[in-house]
Protein backbone atom coordinates (compact mmCIF):
# COMPACT_ATOMS: atom_id res chain seq x y z
CA UNK A 1 0.00 0.00 0.00
CA UNK A 2 1.25 3.28 -0.64
CA UNK A 3 0.73 6.89 -1.33
CA UNK A 4 1.33 9.39 -4.34
CA UNK A 5 2.40 12.85 -3.82
CA UNK A 6 1.60 15.28 -6.49
CA UNK A 7 5.01 15.47 -7.78
CA UNK A 8 4.16 11.87 -8.57
CA UNK A 9 6.76 10.52 -5.57
CA UNK A 10 5.66 7.26 -4.22
CA UNK A 11 5.78 6.84 -0.24
CA UNK A 12 5.02 3.21 0.65
CA UNK A 13 2.78 2.99 3.61
CA UNK A 14 2.98 -0.74 4.13
CA UNK A 15 3.12 -4.49 3.16
CA UNK A 16 0.53 -6.72 3.49
CA UNK A 17 0.67 -10.89 3.94
CA UNK A 18 -1.66 -13.24 2.89
CA UNK A 19 -4.81 -12.85 3.81
CA UNK A 20 -4.89 -9.79 5.80
CA UNK A 21 -7.67 -7.20 5.62
CA UNK A 22 -6.88 -4.08 3.67
CA UNK A 23 -8.25 -0.86 3.48
CA UNK A 24 -8.74 2.91 4.18
CA UNK A 25 -10.30 2.29 7.03
CA UNK A 26 -10.68 6.03 7.59
CA UNK A 27 -11.60 7.31 4.24
CA UNK A 28 -14.38 4.62 4.77
CA UNK A 29 -15.57 6.39 8.13
CA UNK A 30 -15.23 9.40 6.72
CA UNK A 31 -17.12 8.84 3.24
CA UNK A 32 -14.11 10.50 1.45
CA UNK A 33 -11.94 9.25 -1.23
CA UNK A 34 -9.01 7.08 -0.41
CA UNK A 35 -5.41 8.36 -0.94
CA UNK A 36 -3.77 4.82 -0.19
CA UNK A 37 -3.12 2.84 -3.21
CA UNK A 38 -2.85 -0.76 -3.20
CA UNK A 39 -0.54 -3.09 -5.82
CA UNK A 40 -0.30 -6.58 -5.38
CA UNK A 41 3.75 -7.35 -6.25
CA UNK A 42 2.80 -11.29 -6.92
CA UNK A 43 -0.29 -13.42 -8.70
CA UNK A 44 -3.05 -12.80 -5.99
CA UNK A 45 -7.38 -13.02 -5.56
CA UNK A 46 -9.35 -10.05 -3.34
CA UNK A 47 -12.58 -9.87 -2.27
CA UNK A 48 -14.07 -6.53 -2.37
CA UNK A 49 -16.76 -5.16 -0.27
CA UNK A 50 -18.03 -1.44 -0.98
CA UNK A 51 -17.55 -0.21 2.90
CA UNK A 52 -21.24 1.45 3.22
CA UNK A 53 -22.06 -2.60 2.18
CA UNK A 54 -20.25 -3.89 5.18
CA UNK A 55 -21.53 -1.21 7.54
CA UNK A 56 -24.94 -2.59 6.94
CA UNK A 57 -23.86 -6.13 7.63
CA UNK A 58 -22.21 -4.83 10.92
CA UNK A 59 -25.54 -3.55 12.12
CA UNK A 60 -28.07 -6.45 10.58
CA UNK A 61 -25.77 -9.29 12.48
CA UNK A 62 -23.70 -9.54 15.36
CA UNK A 63 -21.43 -11.48 13.71
CA UNK A 64 -20.29 -9.71 11.16
CA UNK A 65 -20.06 -7.06 13.30
CA UNK A 66 -17.94 -9.38 15.74
CA UNK A 67 -15.38 -10.03 12.24
CA UNK A 68 -15.30 -5.99 11.54
CA UNK A 69 -14.18 -5.70 15.04
CA UNK A 70 -11.29 -8.13 14.63
CA UNK A 71 -10.23 -7.10 11.28
CA UNK A 72 -10.26 -3.40 13.15
CA UNK A 73 -7.99 -4.79 15.39
CA UNK A 74 -5.60 -6.25 13.24
CA UNK A 75 -5.10 -3.04 11.82
CA UNK A 76 -4.59 -1.09 15.03
CA UNK A 77 -2.15 -3.70 16.29
CA UNK A 78 0.05 -3.59 13.08
CA UNK A 79 -0.56 0.70 13.21
CA UNK A 80 0.79 0.24 16.72
CA UNK A 81 3.40 -1.83 15.84
CA UNK A 82 4.46 -0.29 13.21
CA UNK A 83 5.12 3.25 14.88
CA UNK A 84 6.83 1.91 17.57
CA UNK A 85 9.09 0.50 15.14
CA UNK A 86 9.56 3.83 13.22
CA UNK A 87 10.08 5.25 16.80
CA UNK A 88 12.67 3.21 17.61
CA UNK A 89 14.33 1.48 15.21
CA UNK A 90 16.81 1.91 11.94
CA UNK A 91 15.34 1.81 8.63
CA UNK A 92 17.92 -1.05 7.98
CA UNK A 93 16.14 -3.17 11.19
CA UNK A 94 13.05 -2.49 9.65
CA UNK A 95 13.58 -3.78 6.31
CA UNK A 96 15.09 -6.85 7.76
CA UNK A 97 11.37 -7.17 9.42
CA UNK A 98 9.33 -7.51 6.27
CA UNK A 99 12.25 -9.47 4.53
Amino acid sequence: MYYITDDGDEYNKSFCKENEFITSYCAGLLQIPSHLFIQSLEPSRFLAIPFQFMMKLFDRHLGWERLGRKMVEALYIKKEQKERQFLLLSAEHRYQLIS
